[in-house]
């Protein structure tokens, strides 16, 4: 269309045609388009609209005054509906939905201009999963940190998600500043978890879940027991081989691994309240995943919320074959358990088949994020027993495995006993166990403890620490050879480090088995060569003490099982030793427990509590409140009388408090 500008024309003089306006430019003789000057600004925060120009979504763009071009901005669907547009005129834009393009017609083509786009915060940092919180009031304070990548200002929150605040702890805000105030009374102990969430208020949140807990020292001079639960029939056979406790000792759950006519196996589920613990739920094997010594080694989250189970003659299969053992994860909503996720041994071979130790010794971080599954028996390549130990992680509701440490000598037995720290930052992973010659590196090395440290998703060996006991053929540092239910413990940091050897000798002696148990302890990235436990009474033949070992999460009680520990009322009933952390720093026994049920009135060679092995499973609480003892070969007689032969052992599970 043509336009008759006014003849003669001065400089800067204004001429409007068609809704647009034009000024006249002297210098060039022409008449230029007049625009509106757009102001540069240096924060997005700066951008106020008090004329209501600009519209508050983009498919509302439309150039009335035809600054962009004659056909203003259209919204198409997808590309091909951009490609078929016809009508359009030089300068029209196009915002296509499917992919939040803007593009730009230029009389022969459309070019693509920018891309709308509000993304999600970045994830947040500064935040720790887990947190001990001072005993003397003293407040830990969390600055969490996330920015917007449009730089849109954040706003910051946080949600009591588990557990409660109660009186444990106080909780405020300043922004992205959380200052958490604990109480300084004891009876306001315990555990909760805080979710803090930063959103941009347009694209969503980004969270990061803590646990806290407030703890204060127990006194375990004088433990007592709680309670007691006898297992009865085939609904829980060897009922106490393995435990594990919550953070706070409301839920504990309890390995049965020979329950059935064929050792099918089961786990079982205690729950507290106040001091009443209910009758436990069992849970039996759904399927050949689950069916074959179910409970051999079992693990928990500090919340109780998820747990995994060692089914050690598992089929990796889902038939009735590969039976080379399963973990099993379930997620727990009070007394319900729900299969989450099957982690499968990943070897089929004869040997593995005729000697099954995947999942013999199993540790789950604090946070239900991270196991670690000890294999001490596998072969691999051209090795024999070599031993593996691997570490899964989860990521929403599946697991994968991480990465594998495996050894180079055959017959070592690598993750005989396994440990991952409650922050998940450290594993520990004992080698070593094979006996005699046929052990290729006890020639020349003591048994030891492999150390790892997490960095993101890398692992990396901090360190190597052997045995203080020496080299000699008749090892379990850490474990059993087979790799069941291992002898070792770590704090929640990781920076405590508890080991026992059920089969270390005195005075150089390989078959006392009076047994051993050292604490280890890092300063930095240094650790020490350990400071072994001395119960205060001797140690007799096949005692066995340090069998088992448990630690609470901020390093203050530790617990030392002796399975085979005998007395005049039985023969190898058990008993375990406590060890508490003085003032200056040192772990000193200040009690000593053996099997409660006293039945030397009962008459008969095989009397019920002959090899009991109370303590041979032993769990601490992450609080140090609670400790459960299994005593899985525990046989029940009924008024002196044996109710079933020499192999009925229901097993008996006990909770202690100090």
């Amino acid at each position: 269309m043509a336009i008759n500008f006014p003849n003669s024309p001065t400089n800067g003089q204004n001429f409007s045609s068609g809704g647009k306006t034009y000024v006249y430019n002297s210098t060039s003789g022409v008449w230029d388009r007049k625009t509106t000057a757009i102001a540069t600004v240096t924060d997005v925060s700066e951008l106020t609209d008090t004329t209501n120009v600009i519209p508050a979504d983009i498919s509302d763009l439309t150039d009335t005054g035809g600054v962009l071009g004659t056909g203003g901005a259209t919204v198409y669907a997808d590309m091909a509906a951009l490609i078929a547009a016809t009508g359009m005129s030089n300068g029209d834009l196009g915002l296509v939905s499917a992919n939040n393009n803007v593009y730009i017609y230029n009389g022969s083509g459309w070019y693509k201009i920018a891309t709308v786009q509000n993304d999600s915060p970045s994830a947040i940092t500064g935040v720790d999963g887990l947190y001990s919180l001072a005993k003397d009031g003293t407040p830990t304070v969390i600055t969490a940190v996330s920015t917007d990548p449009e730089g849109f200002p954040l706003t910051w929150s946080f949600a009591v998600t588990s557990g409660s605040l109660g009186t444990t702890a106080t909780v405020s805000q300043a922004d992205n500043v959380f200052t958490i105030t604990p109480s300084t009374t004891g009876s306001d102990a315990g555990t909760f978890e805080l979710t803090f969430s930063a959103t941009d208020g347009v694209n969503g949140a980004v969270s990061a879940i803590s646990i806290f807990t407030l703890s204060f020292s127990v006194d375990w001079s004088s433990g007592s027991l709680q309670y007691s639960h006898r297992a009865w029939g085939w609904d829980a056979t060897s009922q106490g081989s393995d435990i594990a406790l919550s953070e706070d000792g409301n839920k504990m759950i309890v390995g049965n691994p020979s329950t059935g006519n064929n050792n099918e196996g089961a786990w079982s589920i205690f729950t507290r309240s106040g001091t009443n613990w209910g009758s436990p739920t069992h849970i039996v094997y759904a399927d050949h995943y689950e069916r074959g010594r179910l409970g051999t080694s079992v693990a928990m989250d500090a919340n109780g919320t998820r747990v995994a189970i060692a089914a050690l003659d598992g089929s990796t299969s889902g038939d009735t074959s590969n039976r080379a053992g399963n973990v099993i994860i379930y997620t727990l909503s009070g007394t319900t358990a729900t299969r989450e996720a099957v982690i499968a041994a990943e070897t089929n071979s004869l040997y593995a088949l005729n000697f099954p130790t995947y999942g013999g010794c199993i540790s789950m971080d604090k946070l239900g994020e991270r196991i670690v599954v000890g294999h001490a028996g596998v072969s691999a390549g051209n090795l024999t027993n070599c031993g593996q130990a691997h570490i899964y992680k989860r990521t929403g509701t599946t697991w994968a495995k991480e990465i594998t440490f495996g050894s180079d000598y055959n017959y070592d037995y690598q993750g005989n006993g396994v440990a991952i720290s409650g922050d998940g930052n450290t594993v520990f992973i004992t080698r070593g166990a094979g006996a005699g010659n046929s052990n290729e590196r006890a020639q020349t090395h003591a048994p030891s403890v492999k150390i790892y440290t997490r960095s993101g998703t890398s692992w990396s060996l901090q360190t190597e620490i052997d045995s203080p006991a020496g080299i000699y053929p008749s090892n379990r540092f850490g474990g059993t050879r087979e790799g069941q239910r291992g002898s070792i413990s770590c704090t929640n940091d990781g920076n405590i480090l508890v080991i026992g050897d059920g089969y270390a000798g005195s005075n150089g002696s390989i078959h006392s088995r009076h047994g051993k148990a050292w604490v280890f302890t890092r300063t930095g990235t240094s650790w020490d060569s350990g400071v072994e436990l001395t119960p205060s009474s001797s140690l007799g033949s096949y005692d066995t003490f340090g069998t088992r070992v448990t630690i609470d999460d901020n390093g203050t009680v530790i617990v030392v099982g002796k399975p085979q520990a005998s007395n005049s009322q039985y023969l190898e009933g058990g008993e375990f030793h406590v060890f508490q952390k003085n003032e200056s720093g040192s772990f000193v026994e200040v009690d000593k427990i053996s099997n409660p049920d006293d039945l030397s009135s009962v008459s008969g060679t095989e009397g019920p509590q002959d090899a009991a092995q109370f303590g041979r499973g032993l769990a601490i609480s992450g609080n140090a409140e609670y400790l459960g003892v299994g005593a899985p070969n525990h046989y029940y007689y009924a008024n002196g009388v044996p109710t079933g032969w020499y192999g009925d052992q229901y097993g008996k599970t006990y909770i202690y408090i100090p």
